[in-house]
């Protein structure tokens, strides 16, 4: 009987709690994840948001491009040297046809790390969203290896949030090591441990 009487007091007190004591529901909702990461994202300030897109080049972009990409395979270091010069004189619109060339899987490797070596060296913002992009997305550890070396010798800091990010969750090693020596180059050491 006096184990009825304690089951019974232990059920009602069971019953009274909606709540484990000393929790109380929150009197507002919590932040949602997207405006955490938004409010995040606007202190790095601009340069971080991926361009909008430049649409396709004209005649002569594509003229260019074309002399570019083929000189871009030479064996002559002098014709390699001005396929830079000459993607320097490319249109926003051009240079993302070149930066389309990174995730062309039927193109030769080769040709895809020259590509991505060029679009270090222009750096302008179509360009450096291209490589990031590249990192973050592309299947070929090779590929982002490669995109990662060009970020780390473009040297422009608006790509250092997303370079951290993709750092963290790389599963390659030797990416990975590219990844954290872009990142040291602007003095950050994430990638140091």
């Amino acid at each position: 009987m006096k184990r009825t009487a304690s089951w019974a007091a232990l059920l009602a007190l069971v019953g009274a709690c909606r709540e484990p004591p000393g929790v109380s529901a929150p009197a507002t909702a919590a932040p949602l994840l997207e405006d955490v990461v938004a409010r995040r994202r606007a202190e790095f300030g601009p340069g971080l948001e991926s361009p909008a897109d430049p649409g396709a080049p004209d005649a002569a972009a594509q003229e260019l491009l074309a002399a570019v990409l083929g000189a871009l395979t030479s064996a002559d270091a002098d014709f390699r040297a001005l396929a830079a010069e000459d993607a320097r004189g490319l249109s926003e619109a051009g240079i993302a046809a070149l930066a389309r060339v990174l995730g062309d899987a039927q193109r030769a490797p080769e040709l895809r790390a020259a590509v991505a070596e060029l679009l270090g060296r222009v750096a302008s913002p179509v360009a450096l969203d291209a490589l990031v992009t590249s990192i973050e997305s592309a299947e070929e550890p090779w590929l982002r290896a490669h995109c990662a070396c060009a970020l780390g010798l473009a040297r422009q800091d608006s790509v250092l949030p997303r370079l951290v990010l993709r750092l963290k969750y790389e599963q390659d090693f030797a990416t990975a090591f590219w990844i954290a020596d872009a990142v040291a180059r602007f003095e950050h050491l994430a990638g140091v441990d």
